[in-house]
């Protein structure tokens, strides 16, 4: 998406943005795509794969090694080839595992969620205007919802709940 596009424009676009960046210490480059709730909740479900096909239990003393491998799961979905963002970056999670420097997933994963944040930013941080336009959307195309981060959904819920409740009564209706 072009870096001339309003908040809103990059909220609406969801798995359509892409940003191009440099690839920790290097000149190559590689791409990065918003995940889908269902594309994090896979990552998530990925991890807890890796852990049982290894035997090993989540608990106090792994939950770093959790959130590490919930990180590489992410990154295996969210980075995509520069010249076709249709296409993965790596062939894999493993291949990631495999490959990256602490240092270089530290640094990708940092550049993924400050990406993620500007195409779906917590809506505290959104005008009014935005605010009122994103539900807007919403309404006509509830699918967009796959896109927000959970903050966003919330506020969304809220103001849909309010918004009825305050319809309802305006209609004398009390159920």
């Amino acid at each position: 998406m072009a870096k001339s596009e309003s908040r809103l424009a990059r909220l609406k676009a969801g798995k359509r943005n892409t940003k191009v960046v440099a690839f920790p210490g290097s000149d190559d480059q590689v791409a990065l795509r918003p995940l889908t709730l269902a594309e994090r909740q896979a990552a998530v479900f990925a991890a807890e794969g890796v852990f049982q096909s290894a035997g090993v239990k989540f608990d106090v003393a792994t939950s770093d090694a959790y959130a590490d491998e919930v990180s590489t799961q992410v990154l295996a979905l969210a980075l995509r080839d520069p010249d076709d963002p249709d296409k993965s970056f790596a062939s894999s999670a493993d291949e990631l595992r495999r490959n990256l420097s602490l240092d270089e997933k530290t640094a990708l994963i940092e550049l993924y969620n400050e990406f993620e944040e500007d195409c779906s930013p917590r809506l505290g941080e959104v005008t009014d205007e935005e605010f009122k336009s994103l539900l807007s959307e919403v309404k006509k195309s509830p699918e967009s919802l796959n896109f927000l981060n959970s903050s966003t959904l919330r506020r969304l819920a809220l103001s849909l709940v309010s918004e009825l409740a305050t319809s309802q009564k305006g209609s004398g209706s009390t159920s």
